[in-house]
């Protein structure tokens, strides 16, 4: 299976989403691969070029209206090819899938859940999968419940750095590298997401969740080591 991540315009610090699935997908033994461009014939070129059976978005508030022209130009050129998109944009507006050319999305975090969504897309029987919305082959949405949120970050593997690295040499150098040293937060700011995630996520676990000291520690100095870090961001 190969399965590729795509960026459609220019990034100014790590993406940590798509760093932190990759390894995942890696060890299940997936084969994947970054497409990150602001050109979208370029990003159709190299669709051409790869030949994905997935291609898979994580998108926040704002930045996904330039991709809405990206999905339909994926599905008309390569209508074989799987769309999934995730982040917060799908997990608080999972409705896209409805009038979009979406195949999949995800709602929350999706460490645990992504290898069985790309194995179900690539399968003759569309199943539920938890934590995604799913398109059948009738078009029908599949809605996924979801999954208890990992509370061991341990056992997750650090960071793949060097898939956006390639890509784009300013993020390798930069003076600054972007760390997350635990997930959740159990503030009810209005004008934040944590409230509904919280809600969501309710019975599902606990919402707040830490990297070991240690864990977290090895992961910046291996960081600093291999790509030098003057600054970190937390």
């Amino acid at each position: 299976m190969k399965f590729s991540w795509i960026i459609y315009g220019k990034l100014l610090t790590e993406q940590l989403s798509i760093m932190t699935l990759n390894p995942i997908l890696s060890k299940a033994g997936i084969d994947t691969h970054l497409i990150y461009s602001s050109n979208l014939d370029e990003i159709y070129k190299e669709i051409g070029k790869i030949s994905p059976d997935i291609v898979s978005y994580s998108l926040m508030f704002g930045t996904h209206k330039q991709y809405l022209q990206l999905f339909d130009g994926v599905k008309r050129k390569f209508p074989h090819i799987k769309q999934i998109c995730g982040g917060p944009f799908t997990t608080f507006y999972p409705e896209i899938i409805e009038t979009t050319s979406l195949d999949a999305i995800s709602l929350g975090e999706s460490d645990t859940t992504i290898v069985t969504l790309s194995e179900a897309l690539m399968s003759d029987t569309i199943k539920e999968c938890e934590g995604f919305w799913v398109k059948d082959v009738h078009n029908k949405i599949i809605k996924g419940n979801l999954p208890h949120l990992l509370e061991d970050l341990d056992s997750l593997p650090f960071p793949d750095r060097e898939i956006l690295y390639q890509k784009d040499p300013y993020l390798k150098t930069q003076e600054f590298k972007s760390f997350m040293s635990g997930r959740g937060c159990p503030y009810p700011c209005t004008y934040c997401f944590n409230h509904k995630f919280n809600e969501m996520y309710k019975g599902k676990g606990k919402i707040i969740r830490r990297k070991s000291a240690d864990y977290f520690v090895e992961e910046v100095l291996e960081t600093k080591k291999k790509y030098g870090c003057q600054f970190a961001i937390f």
